[in-house]
């Protein structure tokens, strides 16, 4: 096939949201592409729609030694500013954040956030983007009072161009409750967090099992504030709202059940906390085997809470486990 009809192949199934079907076809335009010479504009249209495709899939890895490729090009072929090199520059900060490459998304975002400030007026939405991801990159890598500075002039301009109840002003108020959390700004968190909430019920409805990971950690700061009732109601309608939305034996159910039982067990309620761990252990094995890590933490905390009631005998006996499950490698072999 010519370079121009696997394109035309691409772009269809890319139109219809078939990104498995429209990765070969631009793989092979970018072969095709490439007898046409190493900076012939084809390439670069090429390997963009090949990037954006994996991208798409989450195929994070792939896409990260494509958009490299494709910004050697660019920078020998447009100016330094140019609106496409600015989009690979962010493509790439994505592949790599989304591989736990924080340092190497770093630069990235950097170099972005530079070209959009010189180039684009200063409450641009894309510089709100820029500096909500270079913010949450950096607070990865522990960065945290410049990480607090970025979110917040994100939320700014993401307010001022989007409205302030914009999904993406929620998620750039998440990042910055999760900054303060970290800093034991409890009070500080707790707003930002309620108002995200309150963001995400508005744009995805009081269901939508987004909604969950926000109540976790909302359940998190309210515990810390000793504001029991609010962090009780906020995990157990967590669990609600993942059992209606995914299923009562989903994995993401069974994560909420073990923090509940956490925060139970942590307020003396052993016998309430009990049934919860044991029905999160049940779910991890039934879905993820009887060695994965997250049967392992879960068998680690439930050690712990019985421990701090003086049932050492059976503490030891899920740590005996846990150790047990810790000392296989992810290929199920014993480890020497």
């Amino acid at each position: 096939m010519t370079w121009e009809a696997n394109m035309d192949e691409g772009v269809a199934a890319f139109k219809e949201h078939r990104y498995a079907a429209a990765e070969p076809a631009f793989s092979a335009a970018v072969k095709a592409a490439e007898g046409f010479g190493r900076l012939d504009p084809r390439l670069e249209v090429s390997l963009n729609f090949l990037a954006t495709t994996q991208l798409s899939q989450d195929a994070h890895g792939k896409a990260e030694p494509v958009l490299r490729r494709l910004i050697e090009i660019q920078e020998q072929t447009l100016k330094a500013g140019d609106p496409k090199l600015l989009d690979t520059l962010i493509k790439l900060g994505v592949a790599c954040r989304m591989q736990g490459k924080y340092a190497e998304a770093e630069p990235h975002y950097r170099r972005a956030l530079r070209i959009s400030q010189d180039t684009l007026p200063a409450d641009h939405v894309e510089i709100g983007l820029i500096l909500n991801n270079l913010a949450a990159v950096l607070s990865s890598l522990g960065k945290h009072a410049e990480a607090e500075a970025l979110f917040s002039q994100s939320i700014k301009i993401r307010e001022k161009a989007l409205g302030p109840d914009h999904p993406d002003v929620g998620a750039s108020l998440r990042g910055l409750a999760g900054i303060h959390l970290i800093q034991k700004r409890y009070n500080e968190a707790k707003a930002e967090f309620y108002r995200s909430l309150a963001i995400e019920e508005k744009s995805l409805g009081t269901e939508h099992p987004n909604l969950a990971h926000s109540l976790n950690n909302l359940a998190g700061v309210l515990q810390f504030l000793g504001e029991r009732d609010g962090a009780m109601s906020a995990l157990r309608r967590a669990i609600a709202i993942r059992e209606k939305a995914l299923g009562a034996d989903h994995v993401l159910v069974a994560i909420s059940l073990a923090n509940l039982a956490t925060f139970i067990g942590a307020n003396g309620q052993i016998a309430d906390a009990e049934p919860h761990y044991l029905r999160a252990l049940r779910i991890f094995e039934k879905n993820l085997g009887p060695d994965d890590p997250n049967v392992a933490d879960t068998l680690e905390q439930y050690a712990s809470m019985l421990r701090t009631y003086n049932r050492a005998t059976e503490a030891e006996k899920l740590e005996a486990r846990a150790q047990a499950i810790r000392a296989k490698d992810r290929t199920g072999h014993q480890k020497p």
